[in-house]
């Protein structure tokens, strides 16, 4: 895994781990200790019937980003059928600094 691409997970893909956003966060953050600059707005896309990497990691990354972007837990807008049928779009923070899609029927 030094290489940083035998790092699969079964666990992680069907969604066996999760965590609150705070433990989320706290890897994030050690991943690089130093690092104290601006984030950029993020986006986050996530097919619910992925039969590769199971939904719940979509609702573990949303965890994850809102606690590490600090925009709160709770959306503030949420928009269904945006950009297009079936799909849901959560938005986070001010300016919209990190949204969440969610693509019912789609797939990996």
């Amino acid at each position: 895994a030094a290489d940083g691409f035998a790092v699969w997970s079964d666990d992680c893909a069907k969604g066996n781990i999760q965590h609150t956003g705070d433990e989320w966060a706290a890897l994030v953050h050690a991943a690089y200790p130093a690092y104290d600059g601006v984030r950029p707005k993020m986006q986050v896309l996530h097919g619910a019937a992925d039969d590769i990497i199971n939904a719940t990691n979509y609702h573990e990354a949303v965890k994850l980003w809102t606690t590490v972007l600090r925009t709160g837990s709770e959306p503030r807008e949420v928009d269904e059928d945006t950009p297009q049928a079936g799909w849901t779009k959560s938005v986070y923070g001010r300016r919209g600094f990190f949204e969440a899609f969610l693509a019912d029927g789609v797939d990996h």
